[in-house]
């Protein structure tokens, strides 16, 4: 009997193990080695099965697209994955957790955030004179605000579901 309860408890812990990515990739390292593809001067194609941690920061007017095709995006804590003065940077299909901000935009012009979930960080977005669109996203567990909106044009939101965040779900005028 003893052995029984010792096997039926390693045998999870096991199978758990063997499931995890042999090592995580820079998000940042992707950004610097990715090409130009789907109209976007830079396009990470991302791994459902591979770990990704770190940060991301888009800056100087670049096109970036991120299809994550499921794929998990640990950021290392206090950073965040962000776009700068004139970046257009299109996110989907990503859980984004462990950040200061999941998502955060600065002077963006133009912006979509779609099937993604962003949890566990402490904003899930962070909008500051940008024009972003956000789409069919779960929003929850961020200790701060779900949606922080500090200055500029509100969001475009359609079919999200915010739940559980610290302060506010969604926040206006709200201070990063």
């Amino acid at each position: 009997m003893k052995q029984t309860v010792k096997g039926c408890f390693l045998l999870p812990v096991l199978v758990f193990l063997l499931a995890l990515p042999a090592s995580a990739i820079h998000l940042q390292d992707v950004y610097d080695q990715a090409g130009p593809g789907q109209g976007y001067d830079k396009i990470l194609i991302l791994d459902p099965g591979q770990v990704y941690t770190g940060y991301l920061i888009v800056t100087d007017g670049i096109r970036c697209g991120i299809r994550g095709n499921g794929a998990l995006i640990r950021l290392d804590a206090g950073a965040t994955i962000s776009a700068y003065t004139g970046v257009t940077l299109d996110v989907d299909d990503c859980v984004i957790t462990g950040g200061e901000v999941g998502l955060g935009f600065a002077d963006c012009p133009s912006s979509r955030v779609t099937n993604c979930t962003l949890a566990g960080n402490t904003m899930g977005l962070a909008l500051s004179n940008s024009v972003v669109s956000i789409t069919n996203c779960i929003i929850a567990g961020n200790s701060q605000y779900g949606i922080c909106w500090m200055t500029g044009p509100r969001p475009t939101q359609t079919y999200n579901n915010a739940w559980g965040n610290g302060e506010l779900n969604y926040a206006t005028f709200c201070s990063g």
